[in-house]
């Protein structure tokens, strides 16, 4: 879902810059200054996941960028762009680290609750084919005539984080329900009612496996 958002923002990144001023006089300097932003994204999503693998967590680490890309969102939307070019240009970096995020950890989230070679190498492909369909949505939402404020697309992209953000607040419960319920059986009882091969069979829908929240 938030492929939209992320697509939509690699395009018209150099073109929200332009529109800022920043690359009146050199059209080099409009690509120069996307390099400080992807760098931060980088450095924040390199540390997001270091930190998601050492808790053993991944939900976290996709809500709270989520929720952080949405307000540079906001401040983008509501600074005005012509008296701030600074502070939007700032935002910017905000959107970036909230976007490039949250990538690492929903594929990551996703290939560690689907057990099963074919189940998890079929659910990856799928998710990151769907994700790359958002390009074709995102790439066109940003319109010339609305520039520099651009009100469809940064709106539609507000409201793709707050609606993912959302949805990962009920998986996260949803899987959480689940674990519980598995958990209170203990692994003698499980070993009692299904053969080894049954659990196998089982993939991710075993009450031996539990889900990574």
């Amino acid at each position: 879902m938030f492929a939209f958002a992320s697509h939509s923002f690699i395009y018209t990144l150099p073109v929200v810059i332009d529109e800022l001023g920043y690359s009146a006089t050199n059209a080099a300097i409009q690509q120069l200054l996307t390099i400080p932003v992807y760098i931060a994204a980088v450095i924040a999503t390199v540390t997001s996941a270091y930190f998601s693998d050492r808790l053993k967590t991944r939900s976290p680490f996709i809500i709270v960028p989520q929720l952080f890309g949405a307000l540079g969102l906001v401040i983008v939307m509501a600074i005005p762009k012509e008296r701030y070019p600074g502070a939007v240009y700032g935002a910017l970096f905000i959107v970036a680290i909230g976007l490039y995020t949250t990538i690492t950890g929903v594929v990551s989230w996703n290939a560690n609750n689907l057990a099963g070679m074919w189940k998890r190498n079929i659910g990856l492909g799928l998710q990151i084919s769907i994700g790359n369909l958002g390009g074709a949505v995102g790439t066109n939402i940003y319109l010339k005539q609305q520039a520099p404020d651009y009100w469809l697309g940064f709106g539609f992209s507000l409201g793709i984080l707050l609606v993912a953000s959302s949805a990962g607040m009920v998986m996260r419960v949803a899987l959480q329900r689940i674990n519980k319920k598995r958990e209170s059986m203990s692994r003698e009882e499980i070993l009692e009612k299904y053969t080894p091969e049954e659990l196998d069979r089982m993939g991710d829908k075993s009450p031996l496996f539990i889900y990574t929240l």
